[in-house]
């Protein structure tokens, strides 16, 4: 866990300081000239309450789906798998499947979305931050990397603008460090 820890910290700091430079070559997104064709599933996630939404999001960590495993097996470290999930663009459920909400299983986002007419980028996973937070806790269960009890998406608000009403929902994936007895995103 340290090493994993270290490696994500490693990571942060070095962002930060291209980011302040303006010069973050490593994130860049990947220009596939691809073309997408393939019609996306139009039906939204159902209406619940938070806490039946909070059990139904945990239903999408799936690392035992086979699109996950494989794609879990491709990484050599927490690193090179969160900086290939950072280079997976944010595209909002409206744009890609024209409801308000809709959770892509993992298995999905991973081998369906980057074939989505709808999407931005073809050949390149879309998704909103659900998606995105389910499928990386997937790949970190299905890597080995942590145990099924040590990976949750966590879902919030966070203040998007700097208006006060600039606030919505999101998801994002945090893991259990058992040594050091907390949580961290």
């Amino acid at each position: 866990f340290e090493q994993a820890i270290g490696i994500l910290k490693s990571h942060q700091e070095k962002q930060e300081e291209e980011s302040q430079e303006g010069a973050d070559d490593e994130l860049q997104y990947d220009n596939t000239n691809a073309q997408c064709s393939v019609a996306p599933d139009t039906n939204c996630s159902p209406s619940m309450s938070a806490t039946e939404y909070v059990k139904y999001s945990m239903d999408y960590v799936t690392p035992t789906n086979q699109t996950v495993v494989a794609e879990a097996s491709l990484y050599e470290d927490i690193g090179s798998m969160y900086v290939s999930m950072q280079k997976r663009p944010w595209q909002s459920d409206p744009s890609i499947f024209g409801c308000s909400d809709k959770f892509q299983e993992p298995g999905y986002y991973l081998s369906v979305s980057p074939t989505l007419e709808s999407s931005m980028m073809c050949a390149t996973s879309v998704g909103d931050c659900d998606d995105k937070a389910n499928a990386f806790g997937s790949l970190l269960i299905a890597s080995g990397l942590f145990a099924e009890d040590e990976v949750r998406t966590a879902l919030g608000t966070v203040q998007f603008g700097s208006k006060p009403s600039d606030i919505g929902g999101h998801a994002w994936t945090e893991v259990y460090l058992a040594e050091e007895k907390h949580w961290i995103p």
